[in-house]
């Protein structure tokens, strides 16, 4: 998938859309870390994550794709409270999503 991408910002994009419509990776790994598991015990290889890294130019700060992850990752575990917590019903959540999806790709176009 980030391999087919025209780009790092189109990637991530679809990286975040896969990521909400199949998520019980991340939910998954939240709920080992929440229950104690140490994060160093989890698994270490992040194809995705090193594809889109290897993509990116050299010359940026990658933190930008970190942080397009951070979004990624707390929207999936956290995403049914924060609808209710900026008073959006669940019938609103794919038009919350698609803007998500948007602030991902604008975020990874520094990293590009």
């Amino acid at each position: 998938m980030v391999e087919q991408a025209a780009d790092v910002p189109s990637a991530i994009r679809e990286v975040f859309e896969q990521t909400t419509k199949q998520n019980r990776y991340v939910r998954t790994v939240a709920w080992m870390l929440l229950a104690g598991m140490p994060a160093e015990e989890l698994p270490r290889h992040y194809p995705a994550i090193r594809a889109l890294r290897d993509r990116a130019s050299t010359d940026f700060d990658d933190l930008d794709l970190l942080a397009c992850f951070a979004l990624m990752y707390g929207w999936t575990v956290f995403g049914d409270q924060l609808l209710a917590a900026f008073d959006r019903t669940p019938r609103q959540r794919r038009a919350v999503e698609a803007h998500l999806a948007h602030v991902v790709e604008r975020l990874a176009s520094g990293a590009a």
